[in-house]
């Protein structure tokens, strides 16, 4: 389940979204998403800057999720979080307009080929950041969440 940060973990930890795993309850990591026009693609790598700032922030333990969310018995719990990985999704504009443009309303019709392309980007991306957190020297707390991570990457990848 992907839920919507507070509007004070968006400013203060960079925190957009959030992944859950409805049937555990477990915080999977949180997302900062990430925008470039498309010519910045070609010209350089735009998200050098933020997968930079995302290891230093696994380095110091993850961030902390004041406004966060779990499930416990099925349902949506408020609650704090902490040693919470934070990845980031990056979408070129051409991406962001194709998603929305092809994105299925109905939530019982088939998903559209933009949206599991970009499922299958975000999902990659997921990977390619968690390995490279992994390793890092990290900090107990989040470590053990990134492990935790790797069952539900795999199932997802299947989907």
């Amino acid at each position: 389940m992907v839920v919507r940060s507070s509007t004070h973990d968006d400013y203060n930890g960079s925190v957009d979204n959030l992944i859950i795993n409805k049937k555990t309850g477990e915080v999977l990591c949180a997302i900062d998403d990430v925008h470039t026009n498309d010519s910045d693609i070609a010209d350089r790598d735009p998200f050098r800057g933020k997968a930079e700032k995302i290891k230093k922030i696994a380095q110091n333990g993850g961030v902390k999720v004041k406004y966060g969310l779990t499930v416990e018995t099925g349902k949506l719990q408020r609650m704090p979080l902490k040693n919470v990985p934070l990845f980031y999704l990056g979408l070129t504009t051409t991406e962001y307009k194709d998603l929305a443009n092809n994105i299925t309303e109905n939530l019982s019709a088939e998903v559209s080929d933009t949206e599991r392309q970009i499922f299958l980007k975000l999902i990659g991306s997921l990977e390619e950041q968690k390995t490279a957190l992994q390793n890092l020297h990290l900090q107990t707390g989040i470590k053990n969440n990134l492990e935790k991570m790797e069952q539900t990457l795999q199932s997802l990848r299947r989907l």
